[in-house]
């Protein structure tokens, strides 16, 4: 009886050591992710019209026009640069939250996820960003207010390019888990 007992909490480690060795290893691409995106915060638009010669090449890299949306691209870079996948269609920033398998509630919002912004003129997801750290709820209990995201092809003008931003958890519309 001894043995089976030893022999069952044995087992009942493995299985935890095994279900906590892919949650780790998400949080280490969910890392490299907004680390690659951090060390990219330098590039800017050069006319603020979608230009660039980085921009110019994550639109050559990714297959589309130049003067492309490229919110979508950025995260497809980082996705490429740490052998991740990607989905069909890149470049639209509403591609990367069609698969149904990758969906996560906006109620577990966390590091390295993708969030989706909808436009109300496009009437759908129009802008991709990521995760780069969750903003605590105020009381215990309820929901996250928001989160800081860095994402490419972020504010206006000249001034466009890769940024931190704070969204509003009302303003995040969908999240995908693209880490593995």
């Amino acid at each position: 009886m001894r043995r089976l007992l030893l022999l069952l909490a044995l087992l009942g480690t493995f299985a935890a050591q095994a279900q906590r060795t892919p949650r780790a290893a998400e949080m280490s691409r969910a890392a490299a992710a907004t680390d690659w995106l951090t060390a990219h915060l330098w590039v800017r638009e050069a006319t603020g019209n979608n230009d660039g010669p980085f921009i110019d090449a994550l639109c050559a890299e990714g297959h589309v026009a130049k003067r492309s949306a490229w919110c979508g691209l950025t995260q497809r870079k980082v996705q490429v640069t740490l052998k991740l996948p990607i989905p069909n269609g890149a470049a639209k920033a509403a591609n990367w939250f069609l698969d149904r398998g990758r969906a996560v509630p906006r109620d577990s919002i966390r590091k390295g996820l993708c969030a989706g912004i909808f436009s109300p003129a496009r009437g759908e997801i129009g802008h991709i960003t990521r995760v780069a750290e969750v903003v605590p709820p105020l009381r215990k209990g309820r929901p996250p207010r928001g989160a800081y995201c860095i994402g490419g092809n972020e504010g206006t003008g000249r001034n466009a390019g890769i940024h931190r931003n704070l969204y509003p958890l009302s303003s995040i519309y969908a999240l995908s888990n693209w880490l593995h």
